[in-house]
């Protein structure tokens, strides 16, 4: 009997969780043929924590919904979009660019030689998936085709104009 098959059975109420041990028990080729006919008995059943309880949530530390009293909402900052920030919310104290991240962003490079047929693919790559702000803010975007990841330019992301600058074969 097949794992999802005894399962749906079990919750149907069609089979107990006995009959469906006793049927593993009984057949050689189950792996389970080796078990005892006695149930484990529980001293205690789990306490999956009390939803009522005085801190206002789950008392099972393993609970993610749980109420930790050490949470602070105002210690943990967020952006607009509700992701987590590295500091106060405020746009001027965004972390800065090191002057090698500068000097190595602003360098010229040369652009790919590539096939018109590479091109193509790359250009349907960047239509598909078009540059987010993120991207544009940094001026350079990665995407991917069957066989490589690419590395481009952002030179006008709302007229999706780009320079492939690196590619890379994808393993």
């Amino acid at each position: 009997m097949e794992a999802t098959t005894a399962a749906t059975l079990v919750n149907a109420g069609v089979l107990s969780p006995e009959e469906v041990r006793d049927k593993l028990i009984k057949d050689p080729d189950s792996g389970f043929n080796d078990i005892t006919d006695e149930l484990p008995e529980d001293d205690e059943p789990f306490n999956f924590g009390d939803e009522h309880s005085d801190n206002g949530g789950s008392e099972n530390p393993q609970d993610p919904f749980s109420m930790d009293e050490d949470w602070k909402e105002s210690d943990h900052p967020r952006k607009e979009n509700g992701e987590f920030t590295n500091g106060s919310n405020s746009s001027s104290s965004k972390n800065k660019p090191s002057e090698r991240h500068n000097r190595v962003r602003n360098r010229q490079r040369k652009p790919l030689n590539m096939s018109n047929t590479e091109k193509a693919v790359l250009r349907d790559a960047v239509a598909r998936n078009q540059f987010n702000d993120e991207e544009k803010e940094s001026g350079y975007a990665t995407r991917y085709t069957s066989q490589y990841s690419y590395l481009v330019k952002i030179d006008n992301a709302d007229l999706l104009s780009y320079t492939p600058i690196s590619r890379s074969k994808i393993q």
